[in-house]
Formats: structure tokens, C-alpha cells, sequence
């Protein structure tokens, strides 16, 4: 049971921190493409 708990926050975790890395490269792309468009 704990092993099972501990699997699926270790799961999670890797999960969340994908999303934040993803989260922040999308940003940086945005924000690229955004500037580019003002100049």
C-alpha cells in the first residue's frame, strides 16, 4: 500500500515538474514571438 502511494507521488511529481519546465519554455516562446511582432 505504501509502496503504491509512494509510486504514485513520485508519478505525480515528475509530472508536475514536466508541466512547470513546458509551462516556461512556452512562455519564453511566446514572449519571443510577442516581441518580434512589436519591432
Amino acid at each position: 500500500m505504501i509502496g503504491t502511494l509512494a509510486a504514485v507521488a513520485a508519478v505525480l511529481g515528475l509530472l508536475f515538474m514536466c508541466a512547470s519546465i513546458t509551462k516556461e519554455n512556452t512562455e519564453k516562446a511566446v514572449r519571443k514571438q510577442y516581441e518580434s511582432w512589436e519591432n
